[in-house]
């Protein structure tokens, strides 16, 4: 018999065959006058449920039910002492696809607009994930708190004006970035959406049955969902939040600034001119 597992699953399997293994091999031997074996065990897939959105696999639930029958025998003793057992149980869990939501800062390419350096200076402070498919450059005593990863095996560190390209964490004693989770050079790469208007969708809030379109979308849709009269030209230039109530996201139409940062309570504040 040959079974085919999608990806999702073929990712759980392994999981649950070592917890399995653990499960039916490592019986403690609590007591030294009694002796423990398992009669019979079985472990299936109850449930599976796969969610796709955007003609991908984003979430997956399973739920696992397992029995086990052990023996317990208490050895010199006459007559011999014998209990029997039946443990029964599930396992549940959802596994879904990482979210780029997630990252404090994520970056593809980390240079400016005119190609220059980004350097995080001691003016940064970061309180989330950080990485970039390319290569940071460090100035003096930027903070991290959370874990930093690169694709790049090096990382820029300012020297006092003339930068040096190091395999290291620090330029002692000029730059000593803080990373209290770590810093991972030659971290794997994290692609980005192969379809190039996917976000441009989710942010105006067009779902029809989770799967999005591979072309553009026309200003005609476009000024429909953000609720605006008809018509075949580009919205006027601004900034439109409407369709957050939709579930879509900022749509800004024409050049902005975006401004990153908190309130007091610590809550995010984005700021777009």
């Amino acid at each position: 018999m040959r079974i085919f597992y999608p990806p999702f699953y073929q990712k759980i399997i392994p999981i649950l065959l070592i917890l399995s293994i653990y499960i039916y091999t490592n019986i403690s031997q609590v007591d030294p006058n009694t002796v423990y074996s398992i009669l019979d065990y079985s472990f299936s897939l109850s449930n599976y449920t796969a969610i796709t959105r955007g003609g991908t696999t984003d979430e997956v639930s399973y739920t696992y039910v397992y029995i086990i029958t052990c023996l317990g025998q208490k050895v010199n003793f006459n007559p011999t002492i014998t209990l029997q057992v039946t443990v029964t149980g599930k396992i549940e869990g959802v596994l879904r696809k990482e979210n780029f939501a997630r990252f404090a800062l994520f970056t593809d390419r980390h240079l400016m607009s005119d190609g220059s350096r980004v350097w995080f200076t001691d003016r940064k402070k970061f309180y989330g994930p950080v990485h970039t498919n390319e290569q940071f450059a460090f100035a003096y005593t930027p903070q991290f708190f959370d874990e930093v990863s690169s694709v790049a095996t090096t990382a820029y560190f300012y020297n006092g004006g003339n930068p040096r390209q190091l395999a290291a964490d620090s330029n002692t004693p000029r730059d000593i970035p803080y990373f209290a989770k770590g810093f991972t050079r030659g971290a794997p790469a994290i692609n980005l959406p192969t379809v190039a208007y996917t976000q441009l969708y989710a942010a105006l809030s067009y779902f029809p049955n989770d799967n999005f379109p591979t072309y553009s979308p026309t200003y005609s849709v476009i000024r429909n969902y953000l609720g605006l009269p008809p018509g075949n030209t580009a919205p006027p230039n601004g900034i439109y939040t409407i369709t957050i109530a939709n579930g879509g996201g900022i749509y800004i139409q024409g050049d902005a600034s975006i401004e990153f940062g908190k309130d007091s309570l610590g809550r995010s504040v984005y700021t777009i001119t």
